[in-house]
């Protein structure tokens, strides 16, 4: 079992939760301008992010 600091794992989630908050917002602008492309990317990107969050925890949980 590999040991990560709370400052580690703080470390790693911060960029995380900002692109999710900035995929957000695109998603935002792009639900307002119907850009259903747009949409559809940026749901995928959302989903990576969120997959890169959970391995970052479990990673931790080890």
């Amino acid at each position: 079992m590999a040991y990560v600091s709370k400052k580690d794992l703080i470390d790693k989630l911060n960029p995380l939760l900002d692109d999710l908050t900035d995929q957000r917002n695109d998603l935002e602008a792009a639900w307002e301008e119907m850009d259903s492309d747009s949409i559809e990317d940026l749901l995928d990107q959302m989903e990576k992010t969120l997959h890169q969050i959970r391995t970052a925890i479990d990673e931790a949980k080890d």
